[in-house]
């Protein structure tokens, strides 16, 4: 997160709105030693463009499952530099790993909403699926209930 002469300087406000945090949160993050504010004359804080495309790589990590503890250390990991990113890459597999599990949980409760759905339209029609018990209806098409 290094700051560099070309980049843009943004107040807490401007960088509230850009990331679409709420500055509680934004402070709630430098606490936790997440986000690192930049110091400016008068001792206002600033964050730039960099800081800004980190925020949005949080919020990936967060969407994606990562504690803020692990977010906490996965910065710990980068402060220290490149002789971590065997661990950092660690971290993020797990993260992605543990995503994918979930996101797979997430895909057969929408084939089952999907199923019964379905199921239900085909009764309303009067189709011949439509009479069948619901856990066969879905047996027979190679889901599960």
């Amino acid at each position: 997160m290094a700051e560099t002469d070309s980049e843009h300087r943004y107040t807490l406000s401007e960088f509230s709105r850009i990331v679409d945090l709420p500055i509680p949160t934004i402070h709630a993050y430098e606490r936790q030693r997440i986000i690192k504010a930049h110091s400016s004359e008068g001792s206002r804080r600033i964050f730039t463009d960099a800081d800004v495309d980190w925020v949005k790589c949080l919020v990936h990590l967060k969407a994606a499952g990562m504690s803020l503890q692990d977010i906490q250390e996965y910065v710990a990991w980068q402060d220290l530099g490149d002789d971590t990113i065997p661990n950092r890459v660690s971290l993020l597999e797990r993260t992605r790993d543990e995503f994918v599990r979930k996101n797979q949980r997430i895909l057969q409760h929408l084939q089952v909403v999907n199923d019964r759905i379905a199921w239900y339209e085909a009764k309303e029609s009067g189709e011949p699926s439509g009479n069948e018990p619901f856990a066969q209806y879905v047996k027979e098409r190679g889901h599960t209930e």
